[in-house]
């Protein structure tokens, strides 16, 4: 059992010391040397009672900002220790800022997120992962192999970990090549066990897998995941359990669509005394199919008879619609969509050839708010596109064509719309607003953020004509005494002239003890990652002014998302998608409803508590079926 230990990565000390000092760089190499020297015995010695020797929870702490009074020798390190103490011991229980404190039960459950959010591509933007950093170059099915292999790590158990759907990524995410090498290195590992009690095994967990969760996986992908299922809760068997879950798949292909009389003589060829018989009747799958030969007849007449049921229904089922998409978080944010005034907004909008302009608007907008480097793996997504009504005619290439015949004046018909109905929500109550600058791959941008709940009021480039065209009417709404635009120092001078009777704060001399705007202030920093995030990949070539358009829209609906999450209401949206919507779900479309069930993100204990996963909702573009979300339980 390894001990507690506390990782402090780097002190970072900043002293402030008089004008009269004689010596300032002289106290700091003294003040410095004392913290290195002394440090690290007061920490240990202060710490040590924190947690239980056999507590094996993993706490990140991303920073902590103290101030002690100077001081020397050891006092300075107790002194030190004790304003530690205090501020961390306050951190780790209100969680600090967003994405400042990350705590996972064990290492198998830190493990098993990373591998996860490898899978889904969002590893790399977290913090808390740098232990990994060693496998960023490598290409993620590869790093995935290497981390489950690995000796040092627990992969088994990660892997084991995981939910059903989370797990079901991470299978999607191996090549068929390092999905066949981590099962063969799993078996290796592990002891043999008895064959026939691997045959049971694998079949209880055939069993137990959702109908389409094989959909889409090659053969190694589906042993490995069969493997993994029929490792749960029980010893880890190898080589022969191996064999088992290939065995009931070459079964199961064997058995699909044939008769009653086929499965018969497939039967009485694996239970009958000729051996011969059973290779000639088994042709190419006699190989595959040997483990099944030590098992009792009873038991494989149960197997073939439920195969025979189950393909039988498959085929009466095949006109039920039952389909998987990685987005699950979008069925958190169409609700917000649903709500929003686009088709008043579009009336006069071209369409495309295969689909109307406001099912394009809304499944631009979707793939927006699933993150620049989704843009084009959410586009292609069959499931985001039928209940989008695209058609599979659509592409990137029909995108930029049909966006290419809506005109400038038409995208600020657009914007103002959606700002007239925020407004009349009071989602835009206009009395503090920000102006800010963000350069965002060397394109400078100009963002209008509304001071109570941090909207989007405007998203324009900064060009000083078309910027004063667009704050008019925001700044009419801020003539008003009692109304304040705290704005970018770099644009005082020329809205000033433009504007005398708003009255203008520099953000540089904002009140601190104004607490929203003081807020909104201090994330500014995140502003261009929030732009990067609602940016789509390269091919797409939006005209400048719809992009920026639909990024603020975007904005508007996480926003409005994040407003339902206790504490999380100004959370950049990256942080907002990598641990509220990044998970996968599945649908099934019954005569009555549609049925969602719903991976767990991150953070998914936050939206339970919500209500957020256990909602029903109709979407006025589709039928009067709702949707009824459901939270998988696993």
């Amino acid at each position: 059992m390894s001990t507690n230990r506390l990782q402090i990565r780097r002190v970072h000390a900043k002293y402030v010391v008089s004008t009269q000092h004689p010596s300032p760089a002289r106290l700091k190499d003294q003040l410095d040397h004392e913290l290195r020297n002394n440090l690290p015995q007061v920490l240990s010695s202060a710490f040590s009672s924190w947690f239980s020797q056999n507590d094996p929870s993993i706490w990140f702490v991303r920073r902590l900002q103290i101030e002690v009074p100077a001081s020397s020798g050891e006092e300075l390190s107790r002194t030190f220790t004790t304003q530690l103490g205090r501020t961390l011991s306050r951190t780790l229980s209100d969680g600090g800022e967003p994405n400042t404190v990350v705590q996972f039960s064990d290492r198998v459950s830190y493990v098993a997120r990373f591998l996860h959010d490898l899978a889904r591509g969002y590893a790399w933007s977290c913090w808390y992962y740098e232990s990994f950093e060693g496998l960023r170059m490598l290409p993620t099915s590869a790093a995935l192999r290497t981390v489950v292999s690995d000796q040092s790590e627990p992969g088994r158990e990660a892997l084991l970990k995981l939910s059903s759907n989370d797990l079901l990524d991470v299978m999607r995410a191996l090549s068929r090549n390092d999905a066949g090498l981590i099962l063969d290195n799993l078996a290796a590992t592990s002891e043999t066990g008895d064959e026939v009690d691997c045959c049971k095994r694998a079949w209880n967990a055939w069993q137990t897998i959702t109908r389409g969760s094989f959909d889409g996986l090659n053969e190694s992908q589906r042993a490995l995941l069969l493997y993994l299922m029929s490792s749960r809760g029980q010893p880890a068997f190898g080589l022969n359990l191996k064999r088992a879950t290939q065995a009931i798949f070459c079964l199961a292909d064997r058995l699909s669509n044939r008769s009653a009389a086929e499965r018969e003589q497939l039967f009485s060829a694996m239970t009958g005394d000729s051996l011969a018989g059973f290779y000639k009747t088994a042709g190419s799958d006699a190989e595959m199919l040997l483990p099944f030969l030590r098992c009792s007849p009873e038991w494989l007449r149960e197997v073939i008879d439920a195969i025979g049921e189950q393909s039988a229904q498959n085929a009466d089922d095949s006109g039920l619609n039952h389909c998987y998409t990685s987005f699950g978080g979008v069925f958190l944010l169409l609700p917000f969509i649903n709500d929003l005034p686009l088709e008043q907004a579009t009336r006069d909008w071209p369409h495309a050839d295969d689909a109307a302009a406001i099912s394009l608007l809304r499944f631009v907008l979707l793939v927006k708010c699933c993150g620049q480097s989704n843009s084009e793996q959410s586009l292609t997504d069959p499931l985001l596109r039928d209940l989008l009504l695209i058609p599979p005619s659509i592409s990137v290439d029909s995108v930029c064509e049909w966006q290419s015949g809506i005109s400038g004046s038409e995208v600020q018909r657009f914007l103002q719309t959606l700002i007239n109905w925020q407004q009349a929500q009071g989602r835009l109550a206009g009395e503090k607003q920000i102006l800010t600058e963000v350069v965002v791959e060397g394109r400078r941008t100009v963002v209008l953020i509304d001071g109570a709940c941090g909207l989007w009021a405007t998203l324009q480039p900064l060009e000083s004509d078309r910027l004063i065209n667009a704050l008019r009417d925001p700044a009419v709404g801020l003539e008003n005494s009692d109304r304040v635009l705290f704005c970018d120092p770099t644009l005082l001078e020329m809205l000033g002239a433009e504007f005398p009777a708003v009255r203008m704060i520099s953000l540089s001399d904002a009140d601190p003890e104004v607490d929203q705007i003081s807020r909104l202030v201090a994330r500014l920093e995140k502003l261009p990652d929030d732009l990067a995030h609602l940016a789509l990949h390269s091919r797409f070539q939006l005209s400048p002014d719809l992009d920026l358009a639909l990024s603020l829209v975007a904005q508007n609906v996480m926003r409005a998302f994040a407003a339902t999450l206790p504490g999380f209401g100004l959370a950049n949206l990256s942080y907002l998608w990598s641990n509220f919507l990044n998970f996968s779900a599945t649908l099934d479309e019954e005569p009555a409803r549609r049925v969602v069930r719903l991976a767990r993100p991150p953070l998914h204990v936050v939206l339970t508590r919500t209500g957020s996963t256990r909602q029903s909702y109709c979407l006025r573009w589709l039928d009067e079926r709702p949707l009824i979300l459901f939270e998988e339980t696993e």
